[in-house]
């Protein structure tokens, strides 16, 4: 194992460790980020995939903003509001039965077709999880594809390329 990715890996754990993925508007401030990005890349996004997938630019937009759209739905899911109850009952001396935290460490390989789609779905729905990401990502992607996205993932602690 190359000592970057180890190196990754232990920047991993420990964000695992000091649980800031636990915080629900920690959460949300990621898929804010992630959907901003992504945002203001949009023609260049839709132009690499329409290019590295060898596919119209109508469909392009359409992978594009389905991938939106699940970032989207993914905040969705996230209550800040509830999450505050949630935190308290501790206090209040309640029991928290419906307490869900991440796995930890996920890794994504994603797909040959809707590449990109296929990385931004399940990474939406990893941050949305509280779960620390790994992302499997080939030299090509990295060169004709999703430059956006990995210039995201490779700066935040709780994500690895």
């Amino acid at each position: 194992m190359s000592m970057s990715l180890q190196g990754g890996i232990n920047t991993l754990r420990a964000t695992v460790t000091d649980g800031r993925l636990e915080n629900v508007r920690h959460r949300q401030n990621e898929l804010h980020k992630l959907h901003s990005v992504l945002r203001q890349a949009s023609e260049s996004v839709c132009d690499a995939i329409s290019k590295s997938s060898n596919v119209s630019v109508s469909d392009a937009e359409k992978e594009y903003c389905l991938a939106m759209d699940v970032i989207q739905k993914s905040y969705e899911t996230l209550d800040f509001e509830q999450s505050q109850k949630d935190e308290y009952r501790v206090k209040r001396g309640e029991d928290n039965p419906k307490r869900r935290i991440g796995a930890g460490i996920v890794a994504i390989r994603p797909a040959k077709h809707t590449r990109f789609y296929s990385i931004v779905e399940p990474l939406a729905a990893a941050i949305a999880g509280g779960n620390c990401i790994i992302l499997e990502v080939t030299l090509a992607a990295t060169r004709i594809q999703n430059q956006k996205l990995i210039g995201y993932v490779a700066g935040r602690s709780s994500l690895r390329n």
